[in-house]
């Protein structure tokens, strides 16, 4: 009986008693009072003959980020740990990387809901159990300055981890890691991180045995989110790395955005062509699917209007197709597929609602964009959104005439034709704004595609 109440991949727990049963044992087990079955499958369980060791980490850093610490703990297993010097404020450590929880998820359950646990450290001695066991992390807080001085020395940590295994850890930012990963590659830990300069991923560490050296790939990893930044006007050195954690089951959908991005074990597989460690994949074909969710996490509100959350992000989806995977961003395969789309919304009375309704529809004009005058537009225009007078741009039809009087003069044309194209709504105002430049329309596959309609945009505006 107890066998059907436990979630796996090959029993997917459902229905509202089993589910009541679930969040019963998991609060028990919380509390010390049971030992969780099926977490042998997920996220696992160590042999018992694993020696547990005493190690001490010390890590800096000036950003809020999360720092993996190369140590797992075992299910039903209590980490102690002992800050070593100066306590500071507002660190925390975290057991386990799965931290999607499950329990308000109204779909069939194949793990336990909530596997990770974390406390804020606030003493010289922490003690955290943890029912499911994982890997450790330490979070750091963002320091304050004050032009160039410490509000407050919270930049770095040095703890003692006991009763703690050693996990694989790769750090290609670390000599030493690199030449010891042929012997920490097979540390008894059950997951892995994988660290880049910008990125961690993490993954079971029978995913990375028989990886030899993973630093190409990691550097692939390391140019790809430092363009992203390159095309935001942002410095990734006072920003937090991006983090991917592969999960038997994701909160929200195959993957999602957030902190950390979660994905399907899929990709976890080295036997997989999309597996996040193929480096041949990423230079010769992209992940179109991992850098749309990177994008979510580089948007801005204030350029993101509505109908726009799936789209814009896609920009930088695009620049990474084009400057790490040599793919044609024009058209893009991507796009390829929408093209009839393209042709029934535009030669229809279908209005800006439908636009807004399909990204397929919506990321067309920005790449109309990007191939006909360059990434170096949206360079400019999105540093200048990161200027504190566009921060608080929150009217739905004013981010959307800032964004078109922006990009117009960026381009060096009045843009009203092409966003009149698309039926994308601007006002009589900021039209006038762009009065004095010349009107613009491409001539390119897609308004060729629709030529009468596209006659007709030219007459009005006299091009």
């Amino acid at each position: 009986m107890l066998k059907k109440l436990l979630p796996k991949h090959d029993n997917p727990i459902n229905g509202k008693k089993r589910r009541t049963m679930i969040d019963i044992l998991n609060k028990m087990a919380h509390l010390e009072l049971v030992s969780l079955p099926a977490v042998d499958t997920f996220p696992g369980c160590v042999p018992t003959e694993v020696e547990k060791i005493c190690r001490s980490v010390r890590i800096s850093s000036e950003v809020k980020d999360i720092h993996p610490t190369g140590f797992y703990l075992a299910k039903d297993d209590t980490l102690v740990m002992r800050v070593q010097g100066h306590l500071t404020n507002g660190w925390t450590v975290q057991v386990g990387a799965h931290s999607d929880n499950l329990t308000k998820l109204h779909q069939p359950l194949r793990r336990w809901p909530q596997l990770m646990v974390k406390t804020e450290i606030k003493q010289r001695e922490t003690r955290l159990y943890s029912p499911y066991g994982g890997l450790i992390y330490l979070e750091s807080p963002q320091v304050c300055f004050c032009n160039i001085l410490y509000i407050s020395d919270n930049s770095q940590i040095e703890v003692c981890l006991e009763n703690v295994i050693e996990a694989p850890l790769f750090d290609v930012s670390d000599p030493d890691s690199i030449r010891g990963w042929k012997q920490r590659r097979q540390a008894p830990g059950l997951w892995a991180d994988i660290m880049g300069r910008r990125i961690i991923i993490t993954l079971p560490s029978s995913s990375v045995r028989n990886i030899a050296d993973p630093s190409d790939v990691m550097h692939i990893w390391d140019d790809l989110i430092s363009g992203y930044h390159e095309l935001r006007g942002t410095d990734p050195d006072k920003h937090r790395r991006q983090w991917i954690v592969t999960d038997e089951q994701p909160v929200i959908g195959y993957m999602h955005s957030g902190y950390p991005i979660v994905t399907h074990l899929d990709v976890a597989q080295p036997e997989n062509e999309h597996f996040l460690l193929n480096k041949r994949v990423l230079l010769d074909k992209g992940s179109w699917g991992i850098y749309h969710e990177m994008g979510h996490n580089m948007q801005r509100p204030a350029w993101t209007f509505q109908g726009t959350v799936e789209v814009t992000c896609n920009v930088f989806t695009l620049y990474a197709m084009e400057t790490i995977s040599k793919q044609p961003i024009w058209i893009h395969e991507w796009l390829k597929r929408h093209l009839q789309n393209v042709k029934k919304y535009v030669n229809s009375a279908k209005s800006f609602e439908i636009w807004q309704s399909d990204p397929g529809l919506g990321l067309f004009i920005y790449a109309q964009i990007a191939h006909h005058f360059g990434w170096d537009v949206y360079k400019k225009v999105f540093r200048e959104y990161e200027q504190p007078d566009c921060q608080d741009i929150r009217d739905n039809q004013q981010k959307i005439d800032t964004w078109f009087v922006k990009m117009s003069t960026a381009c060096g044309y009045n843009l009203a034709p092409l966003f009149d194209f698309w039926k994308i709504p601007i006002t009589d105002e900021s039209i006038n704004t762009c009065q004095h430049l010349q009107a613009y329309l491409p001539a390119d596959e897609v308004t060729d595609i629709t030529r009468e309609y596209t006659n007709s945009i030219r007459d009005k505006y006299h091009i």
